[in-house]
C-alpha cells in the first residue's frame, strides 16, 4: 500500500490534480479483493469546497474518478496521514488471518480511515457461508479494537 502511494505520489497527473486543488485531503485508502484477484489500491480525497471525493485507483496503471457524490454528509470526513500508519497491512494480515483460517473468503474489503479521530484498518471479510465478520483494528498499536460477525442472510428482505 505505502508502494502505491509513493506511485502516486510521483504520478504527473496526480500532482497537476493536486495542484489545482491545494485543500483536498487524504480521507480513505481501500483494497477489494475477490477470492484472491484485488482491484488495487484505491486513495480517496476530499474537496471540501465541492463536498465530493476524487479517487485514485494504482494497480499496473492509475485511474482516476473525479467529483463523485458522498454517501453521509453528515460526519465530517477526516483527514487521514499515511505517516501514522505504523501497523502496517502486512501486520493486519498476519493478525488476521490465523484467526479465520478455518474459514474461506468470497470478499476482503480493507479500509484506512479516521472514525472519531482514530485512525484504523475497517476490515471486512465475506465467507462462503455468507457471514459478514467486521474487524477494526489501531493503525498505531496493532489492537483490535471492536470484532464482529453476523449471517448476511439477517439482511435479506421478504
Amino acid at each position: 500500500m505505502i508502494k502505491e502511494y509513493q506511485q502516486l505520489m510521483k504520478d504527473e497527473k496526480f500532482k497537476s490534480w493536486k495542484n489545482k486543488h491545494k485543500n483536498a485531503y487524504l480521507c480513505s485508502v481501500f483494497l477489494l479483493k475477490d477470492e484472491e484477484k484485488s482491484s488495487g489500491w484505491q486513495f480517496d480525497y476530499y474537496l471540501p469546497k465541492k463536498n465530493k471525493i476524487s479517487t485514485f485507483l494504482v494497480d499496473k496503471s492509475i485511474k482516476f474518478t473525479d467529483n463523485q457524490k458522498i454517501f453521509s454528509a453528515s460526519k465530517k470526513i477526516e483527514e487521514i496521514n499515511l505517516d501514522d500508519v505504523k501497523f502496517g497491512f502486512d501486520n493486519v494480515v498476519k493478525l488476521v488471518k490465523p484467526k479465520y483460517k478455518n474459514k474461506n473468503f468470497t470478499k476482503e474489503i480493507i479500509i484506512i480511515q479516521s472514525l472519531d479521530s482514530k485512525l484504523l484498518w475497517n476490515i471486512s471479510l465475506v465467507t462462503t457461508d455468507f457471514n459478514l465478520i467486521n474487524i477494526k483494528v489501531d493503525t498505531k498499536s496493532g489492537k483490535i479494537l471492536e470484532e464482529t460477525s453476523s449471517s448476511l442472510l439477517q439482511f435479506k428482505t421478504n
